[in-house]
């Protein structure tokens, strides 16, 4: 057994979300709806996805997964933040929001920051990308994020590192 090898005990399922470059929306076994933006090939589509998901939802949970190559794919930021806005204006007391900014995409703390003070919960993927994590056990399943948490101390911190 190596380091990176992980032992799955008997009834038990991990089961890791990662960025894909193929956007996608769904909902996981543990309930949390999962938004994948890809490499933002249709950013308006998936927005309009997400729009259509907060006017209709009721006390659901929203993963966003962002990545470095749609966020360099975005002609306008600041119009891409707007919708944002719009999207948690709308979903107020029904939706609970986390953005996970997968690898290269979590250097962007600017968007980070912007993410943050929009209301949601704002992470890194772990090294490896994952960006959300269910443990299916016999007596349930728990969710974690296997990135750390955004916050400005982690931000300075990133910001420094060579």
């Amino acid at each position: 057994m190596t380091e990176d090898t992980v032992v799955v005990p008997e009834g038990h399922k991990v089961v890791v979300f990662q960025p894909t470059p193929r956007p996608s929306f769904g909902r996981a076994e543990s309930g949390f709806w999962i938004l994948n933006f890809g490499d933002g090939g249709d950013l308006n589509g998936a927005l309009d996805v997400v729009d259509t998901f907060v006017r209709s939802a009721d006390q659901q949970n929203l993963i966003w997964i962002l990545q470095a190559s749609f966020l360099n794919s975005l002609a306008d930021v600041g119009k891409f933040l707007d919708r944002v806005r719009t999207v948690i204006v709308n979903s107020q007391g029904k939706v609970g929001h986390l953005a996970v900014f997968a690898t290269e995409a979590s250097k962007r703390t600017d968007l980070m920051q912007a993410f943050r003070q929009l209301g949601l919960g704002v992470h890194s993927s772990s090294p490896d990308g994952a960006c959300f994590v269910e443990v299916h056990r016999p007596d349930g399943i728990v969710i974690g994020m296997p990135g750390p948490a955004f916050d400005a101390q982690w931000a300075h911190r990133f910001e420094n590192r060579s």
